[in-house]
């Protein structure tokens, strides 16, 4: 009965998000992951199981023959390329905060985890 919906833009409804965690006040909002808002604020994920969302999808990463032959690295360096949600979500949030993309990865290198994953993408 005290339930309100309330249709708005991703940016409301990150603001309502940030507002009603800093109150410590129940909310439920709709976002994907990986996202920053996962590192950033204590959001609990809620099971759905009348399965009212679409199942998860994925990241793909499409490249031509003649990329692949040109920057063979490349195509290494992304074969290899693991992260988790967790990691995706605190690079996002770095990489938002930071003066620059760079400094944001930089920074995020800082952890020993990531920069140990990182470094696996090389090997």
């Amino acid at each position: 009965d005290k339930l309100s919906i309330v249709a708005g833009s991703t940016p409301a409804t990150l603001a309502a998000l940030k507002d009603a965690t800093a109150k410590n006040k129940p909310i439920v909002a709709t976002l994907w992951t990986p996202h920053w808002a996962f590192a950033s604020m204590p959001i609990k994920v809620l099971e759905d199981n009348l399965e009212g969302w679409p199942k998860p999808d994925g990241s793909y990463v499409v490249l031509s023959k003649k990329f692949a032959e040109k920057e063979a690295d490349v195509v290494k360096w992304m074969s290899n390329f693991k992260i988790t949600e967790d990691q995706f979500s605190s690079l996002m949030l770095n990489v938002s905060e930071a003066s620059s993309p760079t400094e944001g990865a930089k920074k995020w290198l800082e952890n020993p985890e990531n920069k140990k994953a990182a470094e696996s993408w090389f090997n």
